[in-house]
């Protein structure tokens, strides 16, 4: 996947709501000891290009990914990286939806309140 693929997958994602993928704790884990792991390598690759940085750890995290998990290794990770940019601010969207929230005893204010409890660690 290119830079701007991958842009375009976690850019979705920032935006989505309420819509949303849990990431297990072992992805987390693995994402993060990857890109601890190769921090040095990627700033030299893109000593100013976040999305290349992005596309960089995410090949590298995919390269250490059992084929046959790889597709749902990169969901996770686009996941991942779209929760970092939320908590962030690195985003001019409000992804909560906290103007309007739905009332409660729908299946929209449930899938909300579950979005936010299962991104709050994330950010």
């Amino acid at each position: 996947m290119s830079v701007n693929e991958t842009k375009q997958a976690v850019l979705l994602r920032v935006n989505r709501n309420p819509s949303f993928t849990v990431v297990p704790e072992h992805a987390i884990r693995m994402f993060d000891h990857v890109i601890e792991r190769e921090e040095a390598d990627a700033f030299k690759a893109y000593p100013d290009d976040q999305w290349g940085r992005i596309a960089f750890w995410k090949a590298r995290i995919l390269k250490d990914t059992l084929p046959h998990l790889r597709g749902i290794i990169s969901v996770y990770y686009h996941e991942y990286i779209a929760s970092l940019m939320r908590g962030d601010g690195d985003v001019e969207v409000d992804p909560y939806g906290f103007d309007n929230p739905p009332s409660y005893g729908g299946e929209a204010r449930a899938q909300r309140d579950a979005y936010l409890a299962c991104t709050a660690s994330l950010a």
